[in-house]
């Protein structure tokens, strides 16, 4: 999942970088893409033979981090943040969800969305990913025509977005766990 999202996400930016607004150097996302579709190689499949862990997630969120907020600064417009939106959905709410059941949010767990599906569910995880790839591509294309056709209330769109994805984000999950029906994720 990691692989992907980071291709589509640093891929829109030399798009956008390139042909919208120019707002960093184009040869530092060429390196990101590159060094993206490396590691991709050697994760993106059935037995992978590398993985992000912590330490490669984090950096790569704190590359991702960093572009939106210049981008940000450069465009002034909110609807950037969509960028974010898959990771940003699952992750906060998973953690809100933790939170609420007084769980420790520094210690390892199996509640987000994608773990759900692939460990409890028994889904493939490649095809999880690429799900999960296709929605951030669409908002990451909603991203570049929003900052094209520069709508008067980029921020009220990002909410409304963000709202509906909550939204179903909800009532997928709750019906992933009433079809997992396991104590483990009914408990507290």
């Amino acid at each position: 999942m990691t692989f992907l999202n980071a291709l589509v996400t640093f891929s829109t930016f030399l798009i956008i970088n390139r042909y919208v607004i120019e707002f960093t150097d184009s040869n530092l996302l060429l390196i990101l893409i590159s060094s993206t579709l490396v590691f991709g190689f050697y994760n993106f499949r059935l037995k992978p033979k590398c993985f992000a862990g912590d330490v490669g997630s984090i950096t790569i969120g704190f590359a991702i981090i960093y572009l939106i907020i210049k981008l940000f600064l450069e465009s002034n417009s909110f609807i950037i943040f969509l960028m974010l939106g898959v990771y940003l959905l699952d992750g906060g709410w998973t953690i809100i969800e933790r939170v609420i059941r007084k769980e420790n949010v520094l210690k390892a767990h199996r509640r987000h969305m994608y773990q759900l599906f692939a460990n409890d569910l028994k889904m493939n995880h490649l095809k999880i990913s690429t799900g999960y790839f296709m929605v951030q591509t669409c908002l990451n294309i909603l991203v570049v025509y929003s900052i094209i056709s520069n709508p008067f209330n980029d921020f009220f769109i990002l909410l409304s977005i963000m709202s509906l994805m909550t939204i179903v984000y909800f009532l997928v999950k709750i019906k992933v766990y009433k079809k997992i029906g396991s104590t483990e994720h009914n408990e507290k």
